[in-house]
């Protein structure tokens, strides 16, 4: 009997120490930490604020402080928040996957500043407290989809470019996309967790 061909992703270990620079830059992407504001957070924050306010600037937005393009960033955000998803391909190419995730939790969470963190459960956590604990936990320490397909994936990335997405929790391109409503994501996800279960 001959196997159904696999159509799943194809995924390979991250590779920090490869000889590809190219593999080295994309696994650097997939740590999942964010440190603050770097050039490619501060691009995404200067194209939201620029793609809902016409009349700024691109060479005004790159002289102002981390602080101040932050704030207009949230208001732009507040106003238009469709805006992430018109991100141009040459900053998704460059954002790190704990930088999207910061950004996205940042402006929809209203953070007084960018919430950084070693992890993406700590830079939620930051933007929305005891969030990140939860999505951890369904992750590592319980067998429930679709949080358990993600255990393994945390640690590889897929061989095309990382480009995150806006449309569920983690940013992740290779998972499905899903309402980003926290407290009845959160609250349905703790509720199965509580059905009993078949014994017999």
């Amino acid at each position: 009997m001959e196997s159904a061909p696999n159509t799943s992703p194809r995924l390979k270990p991250a590779a920090p120490y490869s000889s590809d620079p190219r593999e080295r830059f994309e696994a650097q992407r997939m740590e999942g930490d964010c440190k603050g504001h770097s050039p490619a957070t501060r691009a995404a924050m200067a194209w939201v604020i620029a793609a809902t306010v016409p009349d700024a600037r691109a060479s005004q937005l790159a002289m102002w402080a981390d602080a101040q393009l932050w704030q207009a960033a949230k208001a732009a955000y507040k106003v238009n928040p469709e805006v992430l998803h018109t991100l141009p391909d040459s900053i998704l190419q460059s954002i790190a996957w704990g930088e999207a995730v910061a950004l996205q939790w940042g402006l929809r969470g209203q953070t007084e500043d960018l919430p950084t963190g070693p992890d993406l459960f700590a830079i939620i956590n930051a933007a929305s407290p005891g969030f990140g604990d939860a999505i951890k936990v369904l992750v590592y320490d319980v067998d429930l989809p679709p949080f358990n397909d993600l255990r393994w994936k945390l640690q590889s990335y897929v061989e095309d470019p990382f480009k995150p997405s806006f449309n569920n929790w983690l940013c992740l391109p290779w998972w499905r996309d899903q309402s980003l409503d926290e407290s009845s994501a959160l609250k349905e996800s703790l509720a199965m967790l509580e059905m009993p279960t078949d014994r017999r």
